[in-house]
């Protein structure tokens, strides 16, 4: 990925020549990416040669996973995405309340009512 741009670099913990373990990793962001370095390849530490690479471009899985979070969090549209988010995370809340302020209202104009009846009936 030629065009992408370098976010990190992970160092190798264990020194074992040929294993994924012992190479160093490389985490590349594209212009489909939302930033967090999902293009990943390994190279050996001592030839360079690459050992693994993991481009979401050519998995769509990938693609999932590199969507997920933004999506998730509402992280990828800027401030108007984070908006409608605060919006729809609110929206049940304001559901249950005026539910409850509908089923109350009404049950205190049910029992005024049936005050009223009872008095009517007495008198």
């Amino acid at each position: 990925m030629p065009q992408g741009t370098l976010m990190q670099v992970r160092m190798p913990d264990k020194v074992e020549r040929g294993t994924p373990e012992g190479a160093v990793e490389f985490r590349l962001s594209g212009s489909f990416d939302p930033g967090n370095g999902n293009v990943k390849v390994w190279l050996d530490q001592y030839s360079g040669k690459v050992v693994g690479k993991l481009d979401p471009r050519v998995n769509s899985g990938l693609m999932y996973q590199t969507w997920h979070l933004p999506l998730h969090t509402g992280s990828f549209g800027g401030l108007f995405t984070k908006i409608l988010y605060a919006i729809g995370g609110l929206t049940p809340s304001i559901l249950m309340f005026t539910g409850v302020y509908m089923w109350w209202y009404k049950k205190k104009n049910k029992n005024k009512r049936k005050q009223k009846i009872d008095s009517r009936a007495v008198a």
